[in-house]
């Protein structure tokens, strides 16, 4: 199993405001999975926004579907659509213009603008929300990106593998409703709703989300040439 941190985030180096583009991090999965994984089938699980460079990263290399990518985890993420419910509504109001401007100046106004940003979205953010815990310099770009996502056409090529969607009911950032019509797309697809869970359901409920990934992986490996992979195995 491998796991790695978005540039920007965790313990990954900053980069440039221009590379934080959910193709680019599709381009960076691509680079890792060239780096640890460069044969054999692969499953690929993303949470929030690493669902969203799964499906930039399958949406510009269709070949692996189904070949090396065998299988696809969806968790609390979405492949559009994010402006239209749920805190993604925060999207449309002036807080994307306001980062993106303060991103730009000195460091003095961009906190001043993360600061005023944050109260004009506070009916939708509410208290302790998940913005408060990425570094400020990562946000506007990606907030700027998030409004014109748009992966659904990918998932039309998603529809043959077996796949994870996953999502708790009570999300604010990703609502249920996008694990929805995710299940609805993908025929291959177990939908999980975990109860009264949030946006961090894989640390809220790991046991809920360990065991449902490791259906996934069953299934992947029982569709995808299952004698060939069993003997290689032994």
């Amino acid at each position: 199993m491998v796991f790695y941190d978005h540039r920007g985030h965790g313990e990954s180096a900053d980069s440039h405001p221009d590379e934080y583009t959910i193709s680019r991090l599709g381009r960076d999965l691509a680079t890792v999975l060239d780096a640890v994984a460069a044969t054999g089938p692969i499953v690929l699980v993303g949470h929030s926004m690493g669902g969203m460079a799964v499906l930039a990263y399958l949406g510009a290399n269709a070949a692996v579907i189904g070949t090396r990518v065998i299988g696809v985890g969806l968790i609390a993420t979405a492949a559009g659509g994010l402006a239209d419910t749920g805190l993604g509504r925060a999207l449309n109001t002036p807080i994307v213009e306001v980062l993106k401007l303060a991103s730009h100046g000195p460091e003095w106004l961009f906190q001043s603008g993360w600061q005023f940003a944050r109260r004009l979205a506070t009916p939708l953010l509410g208290r302790g929300d998940k913005l408060g815990r990425i570094r400020l310099t990562t946000v506007a770009p990606f907030l700027s990106e998030f409004r014109h996502y748009d992966e659904s056409r990918t998932l039309q090529q998603l529809r043959a593998i077996p796949a994870l969607v996953l999502c708790g009911t009570d999300d604010p950032l990703t609502p249920i409703a996008h694990s929805a019509r995710l299940a609805a797309i993908l025929p291959h697809a177990e939908l999980v709703a975990v109860a009264g869970a949030k946006h961090e359901v894989p640390i809220e409920h790991a046991d809920t989300v360990n065991s449902a990934i490791a259906r996934l992986l069953a299934r992947a490996l029982d569709r995808h040439a299952p004698a060939e992979l069993l003997g290689a195995g032994a």
